[in-house]
């Protein structure tokens, strides 16, 4: 529960504020991706899987949702494989605060979805 609410008020926020710096368009629009539906997708696991408002996942967020672990395996993949890369990549165009910041939080991001990858048995 407390990984998503750092997802919800924090992490997706700072990726959204670090897409404001970036030039390169492509990587602009993924950052801005990647923070709002960070915020999305933990908004809809913690009403579902921890708080349980909702009874079942959302229709779009279906194939992405494991009721019982939160992400399928798949989607730690793109994390650890594409979306922190990519987001380690954008650390050379930010200020040096908001670099160092981001860094930590891919280290972090990186350690905890590779060891929740490890350890779950599908």
């Amino acid at each position: 529960m407390y990984a998503r609410l750092y997802d919800i008020f924090f992490s997706s926020i700072i990726y959204i504020y670090t897409s404001t710096f970036i030039k390169i368009i492509w990587l602009k629009y993924f950052i801005l991706f990647v923070g709002i539906m960070t915020n999305l997708y933990n908004l809809h696991n913690l009403l579902l899987i921890d708080l349980k408002i909702i009874k079942e996942p959302i229709f779009i967020l279906k194939p992405f949702v494991n009721v019982k672990n939160g992400k399928i395996q798949i989607h730690r993949l793109y994390n650890l494989l594409i979306m922190y890369p990519i987001l380690n990549y954008s650390t050379r165009f930010l200020p040096n605060n908001l670099n160092r910041l981001i860094k930590i939080m891919v280290i972090f991001g990186v350690i905890f979805n590779l060891y929740y990858f490890i350890s779950i048995k599908c």
